[in-house]
């Protein structure tokens, strides 16, 4: 079968200077409002790592401003024309439903293990942006097609190319693993439901093993083990998610220029995930290996 894309998201990922750029070209639109939104755009799915369909029906509700964290729900009610048109394709399959019964279930993240904590209180960057956008704007009442639009004119307006929502969103992933951030933690944070997507990332970014072996060099302690970070379980909707509270800065890779589809594919690398045989023989050690392996999550 053939896919629907010609390269994985995760090849396209900007760098860390080029989502600066992006950030730089939403801030200097003339209309104060667009500004708001573009730079959220590239925020939230560069950095917090939003897929579209999280970003598109985001909202006030999904946000605990005390304690800076956005909660993505399993379920959250709308009839919005995404939801509908979902809905419509999704009844069209089944002779015993209507459009309004299957309605009843939208919106809803990709998967299970999409329904997660995002914290966003790491920097006074990020709280702005945010908040911002929550205060002045509220919410992304757009289309995908707009969004996918959105982005295109900002890296038209910076030169770069192949940058698209869900390549802002593996950068968020190259951004965090660049961090140090554990697998676990990682798979959490972006909502995957295959914790060797995450490992892959971090195989590719090659950090952690570095930082690892600096600590060994120098005769620093080991570091907090997993299970001594406290958590809140209220903050955590599913066992396989867990909630972050200290980030820094770093780099993400950047990839070659090839051709591919800038909208987000029903594909994803969980979708597909290799058998136990088979991911045996998956242990990328270079951008072009990983890309090979976790298509577009």
């Amino acid at each position: 079968m053939i896919k629907s894309f010609s390269r994985p998201a995760a090849a396209d990922a900007p760098s860390k200077k080029e989502y600066q750029y992006l950030l730089a070209a939403a801030a200097d639109h003339k209309a104060r409002k667009r500004q708001i939104e573009d730079r959220a755009l590239v925020h939230f799915t560069g950095r917090l790592g939003f897929r579209s369909g999280e970003l598109i029906h985001f909202h006030e509700g999904w946000v605990d401003r005390d304690r800076q964290i956005i909660h993505i729900p399993r379920h959250d009610a709308c009839n919005c024309r995404y939801c509908r048109e979902q809905a419509a394709e999704a009844a069209a399959k089944r002779s015993d439903v209507t459009v309004d019964d299957v309605l009843d279930l939208y919106w809803n993240p990709k998967y299970k293990a999409s329904a997660r904590p995002i914290p966003y209180g790491y920097s006074e960057h990020s709280i702005n942006i945010v908040e911002t956008f929550l205060d002045e704007v509220g919410r992304f009442d757009y289309a995908q097609s707009t969004i996918n639009r959105r982005v295109t004119t900002l890296q038209d307006r910076v030169g770069l190319n192949k940058v698209y929502p869900h390549a802002l969103r593996a950068a968020a992933g190259f951004y965090w693993a660049e961090q140090g951030l554990e697998a676990l933690y990682l798979q959490a944070l972006m909502g995957w439901k295959d914790l060797r997507t995450a490992t892959r990332y971090i195989q590719a970014t090659g950090r952690q093993l570095d930082n690892r072996l600096r600590q060994l060099a120098s005769g620093e302690p080991d570091p907090v083990r997993e299970e001594e970070i406290a958590t809140d379980p209220d903050d955590l909707p599913d066992p396989s998610d867990a909630v972050y509270n200290l980030f820094k800065d770093g780099r993400n890779p950047r990839a070659s220029d090839e051709t591919t589809y800038l909208h987000e594919t029903t594909t994803d690398s969980d979708d597909n995930a290799p058998s136990a045989a088979e991911d045996a023989g998956l242990s990328p050690t270079t951008l072009d290996e990983f890309g090979g392996a976790t298509g577009s999550a």
